[in-house]
């Protein structure tokens, strides 16, 4: 349970930067 929340979090996280490389790279 503990590292189901751990890795959520941090899947999430993963998403947000490549959504804000490709807003960087357009």
């Amino acid at each position: 349970m503990s590292a189901d929340m751990s890795y959520r979090p941090n899947y999430n996280n993963q998403l947000t930067i490549i959504l804000l490389l490709l807003a960087s790279h357009t």
